[in-house]
């Protein structure tokens, strides 16, 4: 396998010894406290003040005990490095799909990572430095690149297409997947204008959902059939994604050192400036500090495999188990889904012929291998008779054999309008 250029020697994962920052959750705490305080009476005599004083002190001691006590009450979690150090440097995008973790690198490549062993192979060429987001959706990735398209991706081969009306997506500034079951779902994402939009991934088409009030949105995530955002302020909100009605969770400016975040069994994890991971109960608000804060140097998380995954800003992977029982080793199988294993390779032949060859999994697990030449007419008639050809994999293939012989076009610069 071949190697990403490492990064320098220095690879040892930061361990932050700042519990909290001032005014951070704890010092939440503490203000209440405060204003708790204020039921001492200046005309009282000394006596009844230095009770005051004293109770006051205890007060904030078991306040302060109880908060960092709920900070801790995680407990340990275990995490282990995956794969090199620094292999993942220049990360610009992730998802998950089928529990595979999947990355887009500067320099346009798109790559598979294996969830127990940090072993990685590159997904088709290099067309994908201009991505901006990424999402995974019904067994495929759908990025939106800088010119505002949005293009649907094999993650078996790389092939791509664009959908739905060039640049449409340009001002989009947050984003997440909503999956209806495992091959359907919507795109959710959120412009600077402050219109949220649900686009349907088949043919790009899109409506907007409630009214122009989402333009603080920082971060996005599906937890159950509703929406959470974080804002700029550091508010969690609760979003309806089908009428756009929201409400607030949880304690104003309690998210707002959010670095990353992912959910994992209908619970937010979010890693913080602070060094600390944070589990969040997304209909209450509710949380809580688990593990030591080491988490300050995140730039993606993502939830797969059981555990959450994080790149850090030095490139390097890392694998949490919440529980702290032992991760799966790097021996385990896994079984992949038959999207991730299948591959493509078109060679032109002239005369607009062309000659396919393909590997996937059929429905027992078991590699299969063939190839043919022809036209994409015929190709596409060999593929459809497989009937050992899982139709995820039968769809990217289609979707191959259309797009063989054609160049990606470059992104455009012009700007289109907003969407009203």
């Amino acid at each position: 396998m071949q190697f990403r250029p490492a990064p320098p020697d220095n690879q040892q994962r930061r361990r932050i010894s700042r519990v909290c920052p001032n005014g951070g959750r704890v010092g939440t705490e503490l203000a209440k406290v405060a204003a708790a305080g204020q039921f001492v009476n200046p005309e009282r005599n000394a006596n009844t003040m230095n009770t005051n004083v004293i109770a006051k002190r205890i007060l904030l001691a078991s306040v302060l005990s109880l908060a960092l006590s709920e900070m801790a009450a995680g407990g340990e979690i275990r995490w282990r490095q995956l794969g090199r150090a620094g292999d993942w440097q220049g990360t610009v995008a992730a998802a998950v799909i089928n529990d595979w973790l999947y990355t887009i690198d500067a320099n346009g490549g798109l790559y598979r990572t294996h969830p127990y062993t940090g072993q990685w192979s590159q997904v088709g060429g290099l067309d994908f430095a201009n991505t901006r987001f990424m999402f995974a959706l019904g067994g495929s990735l759908y990025t939106i690149e800088t010119d505002g398209s949005l293009y649907r991706v094999s993650a078996g081969n790389g092939a791509w297409e664009q959908i739905g009306q060039p640049g449409a997506w340009l001002n989009t500034i947050a984003g997440a997947a909503w999956p209806f079951d495992a091959r359907d779902g919507v795109l959710l994402t959120v412009e600077s204008n402050g219109g949220l939009y649900s686009t349907r991934p088949a043919d790009g088409s899109w409506v907007q959902v409630g009214v122009n009030e989402f333009g603080n949105t920082r971060f996005m995530w599906m937890a159950g059939s509703m929406l959470y955002t974080i804002e700029a302020d550091g508010g969690l909100y609760e979003v309806d994604p089908v009428q756009g009605r929201w409400q607030r969770v949880g304690n104003a400016g309690d998210w707002r050192g959010t670095l990353a975040g992912a959910v994992l069994n209908d619970r937010l994890y979010t890693a913080e400036e602070n060094g600390g991971l944070f589990e969040t109960h997304p209909a209450t608000g509710d949380w809580k500090q688990l593990g030591k804060p080491e988490y300050g140097n995140t730039a993606f998380m993502l939830a797969a495999a059981g555990g959450l995954y994080t790149i850090e800003a030095d490139g390097s992977l890392y694998r949490s188990d919440l529980d702290a029982t032992e991760s799966p080793s790097a021996s385990q199988p896994l079984k992949p889904h038959i999207v991730s294993q299948s591959t493509l390779n078109i060679t032109p032949l002239g005369n607009d012929r062309f000659r396919a060859e393909i590997s996937y999994l059929d429905q027992h697990g078991e590699t299969k291998t063939g190839s043919t030449d022809g036209t994409r007419d015929e190709i596409r008639s060999w593929l459809n008779g497989l009937s050992d050809l899982p139709a995820d994999s039968l769809n990217n293939f289609l979707r191959g054999v259309e797009q063989a012989g054609q160049r990606r076009i470059p992104p455009r610069r012009s700007v289109p309008p907003l969407r009203g």
